[in-house]
């Protein structure tokens, strides 16, 4: 089963602006979907293609590859070889694509590029995991004449595309255009779709066992096989020890709702300055989602980034639900009915606050949180996330039930006055307005990307 997925449009703009001049890097995390999108793409939008898979042993052939230049007759010899040993009896059409899967396995091949796309036969579309493409990287030249694009799994948005929910989709959009609450019937059929998403999560694999057989059971099993392959690859690293704790400890940290990670609880001796390879290694893969502090919101967020203080939450909530519930296995269908029915309190925060995190990420929004304190108040005040929205920060706070205060949202507004944009809450209530906040359900996270 083939997925829609939004990352097709960005493929489509760059072969029409920039496929003749750059080769196109898609990078993600293992099982987001790269190498299934891009054949589909292949197949349905040029004439014909091969693809190139790095995994296999017979492709990284340093014979084949040498042969790449600016000289015409070597380059003639090159795709002819290139050719017999993808087992094609002709050459491709001019105007076709080649797909080189799996790059980061076979660095020559990235590094043939500039070359490549200025032969100008075809265009070039290349995937990888990113951890291992900046490793490799060291070893090479990397062409100019290369763009690169991110996935990321399923938002909420391209989970009812594929359940062929358009109906309800438009609903919800209209909905947040014109800033009116859903009828009470379809925000509670949202919400189904919304606590089903919690579940299943955006992995693909997940999502077509959701879309084919809807059994839970399965569906863990297909998020444990992945959540398996993650600690298959940090166990070939160097720094596997330091690497596989931080992992393991996420759900732990989440679950205690400290302020941010702390390192120095994972084990003793760790923290942030001799563990900063080891975090690099989990952002490169894009298994986690880093939240960083900053001390002072304003429209350039990246400018007050305190690299030391930062939040992770796990890079799709599916996988998260699966990894809290790696050691109680006796409860996983107890507590995924209570998720599907909105009874679960042991979590529940942290679980929204991972959803959040991921929605936001899918849009391209660079993730940070805000703790600040106020004169005469003994407590400190925490801003869930900050995103730049026309020029303005605007505040997000995530809320578990229906009913809550704002104290953090109006102390930012008092504190930080015309900077401050639109005040977002996120909670299971229907789309409403609480004075200048706008209250909105979780299942509209994603119209924040409009």
């Amino acid at each position: 089963m083939i997925l829609e997925r939004k990352a097709y449009q960005q493929l489509l703009d760059w072969k029409k602006e920039r496929g003749s001049s750059t080769a196109l890097l898609i990078e993600g995390q293992r099982r987001v979907g790269k190498s299934t999108l891009v054949e589909a793409f292949a197949k349905k939008e040029y004439k014909d293609y091969i693809l190139i898979d790095f995994s296999e042993a017979r492709y990284r052939n340093d014979e084949v590859f040498d042969l790449v230049s600016r000289n015409k007759e070597r380059m003639n010899e090159f795709f002819n070889q290139l050719f017999l040993l993808a087992d094609r009896g002709s050459a491709l059409p001019k105007g076709s694509v080649i797909i080189f899967d799996e790059v980061q396995l076979y660095p020559k091949a990235r590094q043939a590029i500039k070359f490549l796309v200025a032969d100008g036969r075809y265009h070039y579309i290349e995937t990888g995991s990113l951890i291992t493409i900046k490793s490799n990287s060291r070893k090479i030249l990397v062409p100019s004449e290369e763009t690169s694009i991110k996935m990321y799994p399923l938002d909420f948005e391209e989970f009812l595309i594929n359940k062929k929910e358009m109906l309800l989709l438009d609903t919800i959009r209209r909905a947040y255009s014109e800033k009116k609450p859903l009828s009470e019937a379809a925000h509670q059929r949202a919400m189904k779709e919304f606590r089903t998403y919690m579940v299943v999560g955006g992995m693909p694999q997940a999502v077509v066992h959701h879309l084919k057989q809807d059994d839970y059971a399965k569906i863990d099993q297909v998020k444990k096989d992945i959540l398996r392959l993650y600690r298959y690859d940090i166990e070939k690293e160097r720094k596997k020890d330091k690497i596989m704790s931080l992992f393991n400890s996420i759900p732990s940290q989440l679950s205690s709702h400290q302020l941010r990670f702390m390192i120095s609880k994972v084990k003793k001796g760790y923290r942030v300055d001799n563990s900063s390879d080891s975090l690099s290694y989990l952002d490169d893969s894009m298994v986690i989602n880093r939240c960083f502090n900053v001390n002072e919101p304003q429209s350039a967020l990246p400018l007050s980034k305190i690299n030391s203080q930062f939040r992770i939450y796990p890079s799709d909530i599916g996988l998260y639900v699966t990894q809290l519930l790696e050691n109680d296995e006796s409860n996983i269908n107890k507590v995924y009915q209570k998720i599907l029915l909105g009874n679960l309190t042991v979590n529940e925060v942290t679980m929204m606050e991972t959803y959040v995190s991921q929605q936001l990420k899918a849009m391209r929004y660079p993730l940070y949180y805000h703790t600040f304190e106020m004169k005469g108040v003994k407590n400190k005040f925490e801003i869930d996330f900050l995103i730049n929205k026309d020029n303005h920060v605007c505040p997000i706070e995530v809320k578990s039930g229906t009913r809550f205060k704002h104290a953090s949202l109006d102390a930012f507004k008092q504190k930080y006055g015309k900077v401050v944009g639109q005040k977002y809450i996120f909670s299971p209530k229907n789309l409403s307005f609480d004075n200048d906040i706008l209250c909105l359900p979780f299942y509209m996270v994603f119209m924040l990307g409009r």
